[in-house]
């Protein structure tokens, strides 16, 4: 049994999803989405993490800041159509670059998962406690938990590199001789 659960990280997208329904006007129930999107973003990467073949103890030493465990995809590789029908391993670094919102060109996972990096409230703590906090709209939290799930359940066919070196020299071959 996985130690990280996919379908409870898609339960806490419904749980966002049903909040942001009823009107995110208040303080308080933007915070409740921005905390359960974040939270949605930290449990599918480390049960992508997990699939992929990282050790549970590596993943947990983590605990629960986003930029590392989004950092951990680089040393992974998923399955990529290369337009032909015919797969190749492709980088999972890949999902930093997917657009969050058609509103806003060039917001992507990777800088709304690294929004710390750059004066965002630190996620849990500073989302979970007090009476403000700086971060992006709860809205655009919202969309990245659900494309972010979304790419990784299409990327469910993954491998984790502990050798850097093997990880280079595998990117781009053949996906149907793995």
């Amino acid at each position: 049994m996985p130690e990280y659960n996919i379908d409870f990280s898609e339960k806490l997208i419904d749980c966002a999803k049903a909040l942001k329904v009823q009107g995110i006007d208040t303080f308080e129930a933007g915070q409740a989405v921005v905390y359960l999107s974040d939270l949605s973003c930290e449990i599918t990467m480390k049960a992508f993490l997990e699939k992929a073949g990282k050790p549970i103890k590596e993943i947990k030493a983590h605990s629960h800041n986003l930029t590392k465990l989004l950092n951990e995809f680089s040393w992974c590789q998923v399955k990529e159509d290369r337009g032909d029908g015919h797969l190749i391993w492709g980088s999972a670094s890949a999902v930093r670059r997917i657009q969050v919102d058609e509103r806003y060109p060039g917001l992507t996972i990777g800088m709304v998962l690294s929004a710390e990096e750059f004066g965002a409230s630190k996620y849990p703590n500073e989302i979970r406690y007090g009476d403000h906090f700086t971060d992006f709209h709860p809205e655009l939290r919202l969309q990245t938990a659900i494309k972010l799930l979304d790419w990784v359940k299409t990327h469910w066919d993954c491998r984790y590199f502990q050798d850097r070196n093997q990880f280079s020299m595998s990117l781009g071959s053949d996906a149907s001789l793995s």
